[in-house]
């Protein structure tokens, strides 16, 4: 068995965006040391980066937020182009059927 940890990387008022990444660096160094199969940041990969992504099958998931099941595979190639986008360029911004994003700009850039 695999067993990692995953970072959200929270940011407490009056933290830095470099000191939070230098934290989740040195705790995914102590986990790599101690043993841990795989560290998760989210918005951080130092160059490697792991994705996966799939449509999803569970209609009462989809259901839970209004959406039919057969809109599925249309909202991922959306969700797909999102990404694509967002790691991409300085700043996202998309207007699609499934989704509206005003203008952001993901941080660390």
């Amino acid at each position: 068995m695999d067993v990692g940890i995953f970072q959200l990387l929270p940011q407490p008022e009056a933290v830095s965006d470099r000191e939070v990444i230098e934290q989740a660096l040195w705790e995914g160094d102590f986990a790599e040391a101690a043993g841990y199969d795989s560290v998760w940041l989210s918005h951080l990969s130092a160059g490697r980066l792991l994705v996966g992504v799939g449509p999803g099958f569970s209609a009462y998931e989809f259901a839970a937020f209004g959406v039919p099941l057969g809109e599925r595979h249309e909202g991922l190639e959306e969700g797909l182009e999102i990404l694509r986008d967002a790691l991409s360029q300085p700043t996202l911004k998309h207007s699609g059927r499934h989704w509206t994003i005003p203008p952001v700009t993901l941080t660390p850039g």
